[in-house]
């Protein structure tokens, strides 16, 4: 991945650039038995332009932004070997401060797909400062979100151990009507946050079961389908500590009931339960910061059963360990590097159900700069 971003005022406006490149290429190799072996190479690129602007008239606080994006994807499984999407949107929104406790914000994002038209999308937010410390948050919007390439692409397929996922021309964007409400309390060493929310989704573009193979190289196939109606509710719940010894903890809970409604069934995929725990130590003298990241992925339900008679199974919760240390060499230079998956946890090894993998054991690193 390649970014360059600029951050800046031009006269009385706060205004950010960002363009980025991300590139990923993989082959899968599938074995037809008796040593017949294919390989199936693809590349996907994604190239992002993201600018806006902002500034101050009266009491609203105006801003204006958008983004270009464009989807290109190579795969000797299309039809045409090669296939793209360009994706436009730009928004507004205006921040009014009515009085000193009370502000809201009215805001609007049209997107426009080469492939799906356009689609907008009104926002209403609304803030109240109880005390100095304590927010009362609430908002109503809806939002817009386009199939990928490989969801909508005629001929694509992809296998992932014994799963095999397939394009389908014929899916739709989703559409969504989201609500949440929330507190939020922040002093100088603590904060805390709790939100619920509920959300309708209309079309929702899923991976859904079409086939299921058996015997002794056993394969189920997934297709991109759009659930006609879903919804999503639950709450989320954050506490972070930062002491002046240099060490910080923060952790993140969500609760998620998600529901297809046209089956009465639970969907496939999304964990009740999920946790994220950071612990930091900051040595500021060395400019040295070392984080350990722990996250848990709760119970969910996947596909199982047989060819005839599939039923929706329960697979098993999991854990994930990550750590990573930065070093602040200038003001405005940082190397990063970490290991993420410490323990090189396999899906596979807890259930075939799982139709996705977590990355094995892996190491990365990073230089950032900022001008």
């Amino acid at each position: 991945m390649y970014s360059l971003s600029w951050n800046g005022m031009v006269g009385p406006t706060q205004s950010s650039i960002k363009l980025y490149r991300s590139v990923i290429f993989k082959e899968t190799s599938r074995d037809y038995g008796q040593g017949a072996t294919e390989h199936y190479p693809e590349e996907l690129t994604n190239d992002v332009l993201d600018a806006q602007t902002s500034f101050v008239l009266g009491r609203h606080l105006f801003t204006l932004g958008g983004e270009l994006r464009r989807e290109d994807l190579e795969s000797t499984t299309l039809i045409s070997g090669q296939d793209e999407a360009t994706h436009l949107a730009i928004f507004i929104q205006d921040e009014i401060e009515f009085f000193d406790k009370l502000r809201i914000t009215l805001g609007g994002r049209l997107d426009h797909h080469d492939k799906f038209g356009s689609e907008f999308s009104p926002r209403i937010y609304g803030l109240y400062q109880v005390t100095e410390q304590l927010k009362l948050k609430a908002g109503y919007g809806q939002a817009f979100n386009a199939p990928t390439l490989k969801q909508v692409s005629e001929g694509y397929h992809a296998a992932f151990g014994p799963h095999t996922f397939l394009g389908n021309p014929d899916v739709g964007p989703e559409t969504s009507d989201n609500y949440e409400l929330g507190l939020e309390y922040v002093n100088r060493t603590f904060q805390a946050k709790f939100f619920c929310f509920y959300n309708d989704i209309d079309d929702m573009i899923d991976w859904k079961e079409v086939d299921r193979t058996f015997g002794p190289r056993p394969r189920v196939t997934y297709k991109a389908e759009n659930l006609e109606k879903v919804r999503t509710r639950g709450v989320e719940a954050e506490i972070g500590v930062r002491l002046d010894s240099g060490l910080a903890l923060s952790t993140n809970y969500t609760y998620l009931d998600a529901i297809d409604l046209e089956e009465n069934e639970r969907l496939t995929g999304k964990p009740r339960h999920t946790l994220n725990a950071r612990l930091s130590y900051t040595l500021s003298k060395f400019g040295l910061t070392a984080t350990l990241h722990y996250q848990f992925i709760g119970d969910q339900v996947l596909w199982g059963g047989t060819r005839r008679n599939p039923v929706l199974e329960d697979v098993p919760d999991y854990s994930l360990w990550h750590f990573v240390l930065r070093k602040k060499v200038f003001d405005n230079f940082e190397i990063k590097a970490g290991v993420d998956n410490i323990g090189d946890v396999r899906l596979a090894d807890k259930s075939d159900l799982f139709a996705y993998e977590e990355r094995g054991r892996f190491f990365h690193a990073c230089v950032t700069a900022k001008f």
